[in-house]
């Protein structure tokens, strides 16, 4: 069986990815093979230097897709990326590029914007882990909820969707990798 390449396409604090390149450590079957970044001073790059996952900064499509294809990925996986990938770059990797978002809804929202929407507007919130196209948002992989309520701050509900993306997102990008996901609500 040949070994599955991952990639990471990450801008901000990295706590998903790192917790991904944690979850695939000892995998033998799959591998992180390279972190790339679209911002110079991202977090992410900090947090991850003690792994030995290849680390690239770039913003530009046409050097992403050339290191995802030196690194041969065979699927990417996105941690707070806070730009839209292009149609093309979307079409090249087809069903093969996942993402989670911080809510059940909302999924054209920043998450300042996204928080306080929530807080107005829901008793419930959650993680969508979606595969990305042309369009953003192809199908939802995954839902998983948590109740809102009144005294919740907007610290309490990111506490929250930060549990579950720990707890959850790794193991779905492992059903992903392995063709074995299904359309999950919970």
């Amino acid at each position: 069986m040949q070994k599955v390449n991952i990639a990471i396409l990450a801008s901000d604090d990295g706590a998903n990815t790192e917790n991904i390149i944690q979850y695939f450590e000892n995998y033998i079957d799959a591998e992180i093979v390279v972190t790339i970044s679209n911002k110079e001073e991202s977090e992410v790059l900090k947090r991850i230097r003690r792994y030995r996952v290849p680390r690239f900064v770039t913003p530009i499509y046409k050097e992403i897709d050339a290191i995802l294809t030196e690194k041969e990925v065979h699927y990417i996986i996105i941690d707070n990326w806070y730009e839209k990938l292009p149609p093309n770059f979307c079409k090249k990797y087809q069903n093969k590029i996942l993402n989670i978002h911080p809510a059940l809804k909302y999924i054209e929202l920043t998450n300042d914007t996204l928080y306080q929407e929530i807080k107005k507007n829901d008793t419930e919130s959650g993680i969508s882990i979606y595969l990305v196209n042309e369009n953003v948002v192809g199908n939802v992989v995954f839902h998983k909820k948590f109740d809102i309520y009144p005294e919740d701050t907007w610290e309490d509900i990111k506490a929250k969707t930060e549990d579950l993306s720990n707890r959850f997102y790794p193991a779905i990008v492992e059903k992903f990798i392995k063709g074995t996901y299904e359309q999950l609500y919970e």
